[in-house]
C-alpha cells in the first residue's frame, strides 16, 4: 500500500506541475501538500483531499467529490473542510491546477 501511495502521490505532483512550489511531508498516515507554508491538500490512500471553502466544496461535491472521513470507536467523523478530488478530474492536468489555486486560496482563509 504505502509504494502505491507513493505512485499515487508523484502522479498527483506531476498533474499539478507545482514540483517547485509543493512540499509535502507526512500527515495523521498520509501525504499533507504544502505550498507558500500553508498546507491546502493531503493524500489519504490513494484519494486527493483539496481544503475547500463553500464554493469550492460545492464544485466538488457537484463532481463526485467527498468531505473526508475516517472512522473512531464510537463513530464516524467528518472532516468537511476537505473534500476529495474525482478520479474524472484528477485527469484534467490543467482543471485540476486551477482547483489547486483555489483550494490554496482557500487554505489561506
Amino acid at each position: 500500500m504505502a509504494q502505491r501511495s507513493t505512485e499515487f502521490r508523484d502522479y498527483v505532483l506531476d498533474q499539478l506541475d507545482m514540483a517547485d512550489r509543493v512540499g509535502f511531508a507526512r500527515f495523521f498516515g498520509g501525504t499533507g501538500l504544502r505550498a507558500d507554508g500553508l498546507q491546502f491538500a493531503m493524500i489519504m490512500g490513494d484519494t486527493l483531499y483539496f481544503c475547500v471553502d463553500d464554493d469550492l466544496r460545492a464544485d466538488l461535491n457537484d463532481a463526485g467529490g467527498e468531505a473526508f472521513s475516517y472512522a473512531t470507536k464510537r463513530r464516524r467523523v467528518t472532516v468537511g473542510r476537505y473534500v476529495s478530488v474525482s478520479e474524472d478530474l484528477l485527469e484534467d492536468p490543467e482543471g485540476l491546477q486551477e482547483l489547486a489555486q483555489r483550494a490554496i486560496a482557500a487554505a489561506r482563509r
